[in-house]
């Protein structure tokens, strides 16, 4: 006996001939021999004319009717295990058919994870595929237009060009990219899916298949303030504490919300005209100097600006702090204002001098500065006034030669110029008093 074996071709058939498989027994004609299989056979099927069969007869290899055609599946080798008998003896013999592959399967794809980037940006596209019966690179195929980006590759001059199409290998040396060029909403996640045939060499293609593509938004704008014209400032007077407001203070962004806009001091509250401090930026709650706060405490009244514990005097103050304001993402406006007008009160007593007057009998005397005067330092001169409240007992108080009734006022400037005096009315009583109220006119 001969035993040879089979070679065929992948998904074709052929007969188990004399040439395969030739038999011979001493004792028995070749026509008596029965054949049957007992294992192996997973790719094929026997077949002697048009039935499928297990057992058939020495005559059936003699006469090339039995047929062993292969299942069309991907394998090198599918053994048979025959049993041969001559009714009396059996033996067990293992039939080898060899498998030669047809490259008829398209690449299969084991990796595809899509990619995600963020707009105006490129990705390297990263797709891995298997042939199992070819060995040349896989040509890629985009099916479908782009609505967001466009396809690229690198060329043999080192230069990136739109495509439609790419291998494998270019896959592998990262020269395959995808790059988004398109607007992109401020808040949603767009979605630019790349439809993709694989095809083999041999141009086996297999089914289209999906690259996904997430294209994140990304914030790349500084807040902005939150009025037109940008003016940021508000009055306060002396001695106050008052809070930054979001309607004095409002910087808002597209992406971060108000807790991440933060806002830098650079410069603290100054005097403008000086250059010197001038009262402090406070947390609310904490009482502790701020260099840095975010809008939320803005919106929250957290934030406040208290004016110097000292009398400003009679003149207001504009006084200044520049910040920054950064949002999440690190984008900053640079260089802005707050401007604090800080206002006098005229919360102080007045300073009376009364040195009192020595007269003559019949005299009249002019009331100097260092007799009878008031300071004031939070009002000016011209503010400052005397009402008589109770005429003198024995003269009278005259302003330009003119007598101040009971209820009239003369001013502190009335005294510098040095129109007031008192003129005694020659009575023998040696001394005298009036009643007076200083006051300031704000």
């Amino acid at each position: 006996m001969e035993n040879n074996g089979l070679i065929l071709y992948e998904g074709s058939r052929r007969c188990i001939g004399p040439d395969e498989l030739k038999l011979s027994d001493k004792d028995t004609p070749i026509g008596n021999l029965n054949l049957r299989v007992i294992d192996g056979n997973r790719h094929g099927q026997i077949y002697v004319g048009p039935m499928a069969i297990d057992m058939f007869s020495g005559t059936d290899i003699e006469s090339c009717s039995v047929v062993y055609e292969h299942d069309d599946s991907d394998t090198f080798v599918d053994n048979i295990i025959m049993e041969i008998s001559d009714g009396e003896a059996s033996i067990e013999i293992l039939f080898p058919i060899w498998i030669v592959p047809i490259d008829d399967q398209p690449p299969q794809i084991v990796k595809n994870l899509g990619a995600e980037i963020y707009k105006n940006s490129n990705v390297t596209i990263d797709l891995e595929d298997v042939d199992i019966d070819s060995h040349g690179p896989t040509l890629y195929t985009l099916q479908n237009p782009l609505s967001k980006g466009e396809l690229f590759v690198l060329n043999d001059e080192g230069q990136w060009t739109v495509t439609r199409t790419f291998t494998s290998e270019q896959v592998q040396r990262k020269q395959v990219e995808y790059m988004h060029n398109a607007g992109v909403n401020q808040l949603n996640v767009e979605i630019e899916e790349l439809e993709l045939t694989a095809s083999d060499t041999r141009g086996n293609t297999g089914l289209s298949f999906n690259y996904t593509i997430f294209i994140h938004p990304r914030d790349d704008d500084p807040p902005r303030c939150n009025f037109y014209p940008c003016t940021l400032g508000m009055r306060v007077n002396e001695y106050e504490t008052a809070p930054l407001r979001k309607s004095n203070f409002n910087f808002v962004d597209n992406v971060s919300p108000p807790e991440e806009v933060v806002i830098d001091i650079r410069t603290p509250p100054h005097d403008v005209s000086t250059g010197q401090p001038m009262g402090r930026l406070l947390g609310a709650d904490t009482k502790l100097p701020l260099t840095q706060f975010t809008q939320q405490m803005v919106n929250h009244l957290k934030v406040v600006y208290e004016a110097p514990n000292s009398d400003l005097g009679l003149v207001r103050r504009v006084v200044e702090f520049s910040f920054h304001v950064s949002d999440a993402m690190q984008n900053t406006l640079y260089d802005q204002t707050f401007t604090i007008e800080l206002m006098p009160m005229d919360n102080a007593e007045p300073i009376v001098t009364n040195m009192g007057l020595q007269v003559m009998q019949g005299e009249a005397v002019t009331i100097t500065q260092d007799k009878l005067d008031v300071t004031d330092m939070d009002t000016s001169d011209e503010m400052l006034a005397f009402m008589l409240l109770e005429e003198p007992a024995h003269g009278e108080l005259r302003i330009a030669d003119m007598k101040i009734e009971v209820g009239y006022e003369f001013t502190k400037l009335d005294i510098v110029a040095g129109d007031v005096s008192y003129a005694n009315n020659g009575d023998d009583d040696n001394s005298g008093k009036w009643l007076i109220n200083t006051e300031s006119r704000i």
